[in-house]
Order: structure tokens, then sequence, then C-alpha cells
């Protein structure tokens, strides 16, 4: 995000090495401004921290977790055995499994914001490279989309993921809302809208 010192220390000595063989003044070059980085090593500073955000934001949210995890267990075993029921009832009306899940997803976001600026950032400096980078990232995804979509297909897959349940939670859900959806619409065909 800076300008590369070596480029400027090249620009210098050839204005030096100008200079000393042409003694006439006013004949120097005009030594180049730096116009910022380029659009594609902007793009790829955004993506490497946004990666990085992410992964320090998941391993903070991992720490408060176990903090909280931690909580739960103090006390001695009578005063556990009073407050478990309410605090288990607790941790389910926060939704505080759903958040504990979500962790390893922000994780798996990070790990594929770092493979897609790698493969930008080398892509710039060398395309050979940049496809081996490609290629193992691709894989990634395409071995993530399987487990998703055999976690989605089979409950008894043990490769279950956050998103697998996400999937057939929602799939529930619409078969559920569909009769309520087809009900109201048929209700609105009947209604005679001519006579208001």
């Amino acid at each position: 995000m800076q300008p590369g010192y070596g480029e400027q220390t090249v620009e210098l000595l050839k204005t030096l090495i100008h200079t000393v063989n042409n003694p006439t003044p006013g004949a120097t070059p005009e030594f180049p401004r730096w116009l910022g980085p380029s659009e594609a090593i902007i793009q790829v500073q955004s993506i490497l921290y946004l990666s990085l955000g992410a992964a320090l934001f998941s391993a903070f949210l991992a720490v408060l977790g176990k903090q909280w995890l931690n909580r739960y267990a103090v006390g001695s075993v009578a005063d556990r055995s009073h407050h478990r029921q309410r605090k288990l009832d607790g941790m389910a009306v926060w939704y505080f499994s759903v958040f504990m899940q979500s962790l390893p997803f922000m994780l798996q976001v990070a790990l594929l914001l770092l493979g897609c600026a790698l493969s930008l950032h080398l892509w710039e400096l060398q395309p050979t490279v940049s496809r081996v980078v490609i290629g193992v990232t691709s894989l990634g995804v395409v071995l993530y989309l399987f487990i998703v979509v055999a976690g989605t297909l089979y409950t008894s897959c043990p490769y279950q993921t956050p998103a697998s349940q996400i999937i057939r939670h929602v799939s529930r859900l619409s078969k559920q809302l569909r009769p309520l959806i087809n009900n109201t619409y048929s209700f609105g065909d009947a209604w005679d809208w001519g006579d208001r």
C-alpha cells in the first residue's frame, strides 16, 4: 500500500546517472510520481484483511464461549444441580448452540477468503503458481459442498455441518408452510373480486 522503495531507488539512480552524463542544467528527467497501489493489490489486501478479521473474530468468540461454559460449571454440586435447568433453558432460549456452531463456519469462510486472496495475488505475480492455489482452493470448495449435500440428504452421515442442518431445517419449514400458502392463495382465488 506504499510505494516500492526499490523502484524509487532505481529511478533516483537513473536521474543521478543522467545528471552526471549530461551536465547541462534543466535537462534532468522528471522523477515519476507514485499514483498509489494498483486495483489488484487493493482487492487482495481487502480480502486478506477480511480473512484475518473473520479468523480473529471467530477465535475471540470461541474464547468467550469457553468462558461462558466455564461459568456454567462454577459453584458447588448442590448449587449446580439447583441452577442447571435454569441455565440449560437459558442456553436454549438464547440459541447458544447456534452461536457456537457459527464459529467453525466463520473459520471456513476465512479460509476460503484466504485462498481467493492468494489466488488473486499470485495471478499478478505468476499465473502458473496461482493455478495450483486455485486448484487446491476449488478442490476444498467441492469437497465441502459434497459434505454439505451428503449431510443434508442423509441424517446418518457422520459429516454433519451447520450448513447441512440449516438446509434441512429450511426444507422442513418450507414443506410445513406450503399448505398454508396454498390455502391462502386458493382463498384469494375463490373470493369474488367483481362484487366489490
